[in-house]
């Protein structure tokens, strides 16, 4: 295949896994909290934060990014950083730079509060994690 066009295949299929980790984040975010795991947890803001979203919703979008890059990867015959970083930047641009509602000059000031990064690395981790099983068993 082309070089070109299978940087527009990874390019286009970081943006639908963008837009579909997008609708399963805001689905599973969407799930309230049983009130016997609020009671557990009230107490504890962190353990609330890992439970209510690092575990129920960054997981789910991380595993689906996985499955999508083992897909794309498995199907393009190829894998490497590149491609990668092709995939993620639909995603990391969308989290970055179009979701922010401050002005264009404090949109990178959403990078520097730490409880956005699950979030953020979520879906790269989960496709570079396909990257690299793809590589091994292509070994």
């Amino acid at each position: 295949m082309d070089r070109r066009l299978t940087y527009f295949v990874a390019l286009l299929a970081g943006v639908v896994l963008a837009f579909l980790a997008t609708l399963a984040m805001g689905v599973l975010a969407a799930i309230p909290t049983p009130s016997a795991l609020r009671l557990d947890v009230t107490a504890h803001p962190i353990l609330a934060l890992l439970v209510s979203m690092t575990l129920l919703v960054h997981a789910p979008a991380a595993i689906l990014a996985f499955v999508a890059g083992w897909l794309l990867f498995r199907a393009l015959g190829q894998s490497s950083w590149l491609l990668v970083l092709i995939c993620a930047a639909p995603w990391v641009a969308m989290n970055g730079f179009l979701t922010t509602e401050f002005p264009s000059t404090d949109s990178l000031t959403v990078f520097s509060h730490w409880f956005v990064w699950p979030g953020i690395l979520a879906v790269p981790v989960g496709i570079w994690l396909a990257s690299m099983t793809v590589a091994k068993s292509a070994r």
